[in-house]
């Protein structure tokens, strides 16, 4: 009973991962039949480890067998090619032939079958023409070739038919008849940055001669190639203001009560001033989430009110963000920038000589603390990826050469 009792919460936790694991796909299908074949239901952005899972639909499984990424392929297809093998061999005419009908009407199926070219694909150059699933379907519903051949072993003696051949015709009828028209789910898993590359390939195998194994070539809309490039949060833009204890000091010689000659005067020697400020915020491994985290900032910077100071407005900042949602970014850090400091040999309330004019300010480099609070610009997924999608058609077949068929089962 205490055995029992402890592997009860084993196996709930067991049942719980696997269903997380399930949850946490994210399902992505490429319709085959239009165009162009367009990846739907890919994220737009990502914030961790994501697992799509890639379904092709629409696909002519009734003709063609297909890999998607090369490497797996789907569910095993009985094609028309080995179809057409089994519906030419029985087909030998004898005079008192008690099958002499039976057989005549295989050789009608046949040619009806064969020139039909929604259902025998034209090479085209090195590969074969591409039929859509739909014409396929259509033309296999008008001939009827499971009813007519059903037909023509009610109306001959038993020992005519050919299951072999009975089972192929119901094979392809019953995947022409079948609601689902899809490769196997492939899984494609990304990180923050990452972009997935999808390839699709379409194969035909043409009938083969009595005695030969014909080789499987691609036809002309193989070697379509989807990228799905999705966004992230591990890098942000953002752009806000900043409060800066770095002053603009300016410096004037001020005639003052008291005194009988002028005096140093400082002025615009606020403790903070405003600025404008773009960052670039970098996620912080295991301390970035989707509502709130933290980030590494940095940018560059212009303040208000430096020019009568005669120093750069240009500076730069960094600091630690703390983010919502990865909209609302506030930052306390350092920025660097140009100081005008006390002119050389002089302070606050010095006398300055009748022969200087003004005293020249030191200007130098440095540093102080500030505070930005800046907020996401929408467009950066411009600059650091996108959900966009892109199909290109690569060269079916290069010439003399061709590709095995895909391992049946795999």
């Amino acid at each position: 009973m205490q055995l029992t009792t402890k592997a009860f919460p084993n196996a709930a936790l067991m049942a719980l991962a696997f269903a997380h694991a399930a949850l946490a796909q994210i399902p992505v299908s490429i319709d085959w039949s239009s165009s162009p074949p367009t990846p739907v239901g890919a994220p737009s952005q990502i914030n961790g480890k994501v697992t799509l899972s890639v379904v092709v639909t629409n696909v002519n499984d009734v003709l063609y067998q297909y890999t998607v990424n090369t490497s797996v392929t789907t569910a095993p297809t009985n094609d028309l090619a080995n179809l057409l093998s089994l519906v030419t061999a029985p087909v030998k005419i004898a005079g008192d032939d008690p099958c002499s009908g039976f057989k005549t009407g295989l050789a009608s199926l046949e040619k009806a079958i064969q020139d039909d070219k929604s259902l025998k694909p034209t090479l085209s150059g090195s590969s074969y023409a591409s039929v859509a699933l739909k014409d396929s379907i259509a033309a296999w519903n008008k001939i009827g070739p499971l009813k007519t051949l059903t037909d023509l072993e009610n109306n001959s003696p038993a020992n005519c038919k050919n299951q072999d051949l009975h089972d192929w015709i119901a094979g392809v009828d019953a995947r022409v008849n079948s609601s689902v028209h899809k490769t196997a789910p492939q899984t494609c898993v990304l990180q923050p940055g990452q972009q997935c590359t999808i390839t699709v390939n379409e194969y035909y195998t043409p009938p083969a001669a009595l005695g030969s194994t014909p080789a499987t070539q691609v036809t002309t809309a193989s070697g379509q190639t989807f990228t799905i490039t999705p966004s992230s949060s591990v890098l942000t833009l953002s752009a806000g203001f900043m409060g800066t204890t770095l002053a603009a000091r300016t410096y004037t010689s001020t005639n003052v009560p008291g005194q009988t000659s002028p005096v140093l005067v400082v002025n615009n020697n606020s403790r903070i001033r405003p600025g404008a400020v773009a960052l670039l915020n970098y996620a912080i491994p295991h301390a970035d989430g989707y509502s709130a985290g933290l980030a590494l900032s940095a940018g560059p910077v212009i303040t208000f009110g430096s020019a009568s100071a005669n120093i750069s407005t240009l500076g730069f900042f960094t600091g630690i963000s703390a983010h919502l949602w990865h909209r609302l970014y506030i930052t306390p850090g350092f920025h660097f920038g140009q100081f005008a400091d006390f002119p050389a040999g002089f302070a606050p309330g010095t006398a300055v000589p009748t022969s200087i004019a003004t005293p020249t300010a030191v200007n130098r480099w440095t540093g102080r603390f500030a505070f930005a609070i800046t907020f996401q610009t929408p467009d950066f997924s411009k600059l650091s990826g996108s959900s966009a999608t892109t199909s290109t058609t690569a060269t079916p077949n290069p010439a003399g050469q061709t590709k095995p068929a895909p391992a049946s089962g795999k």
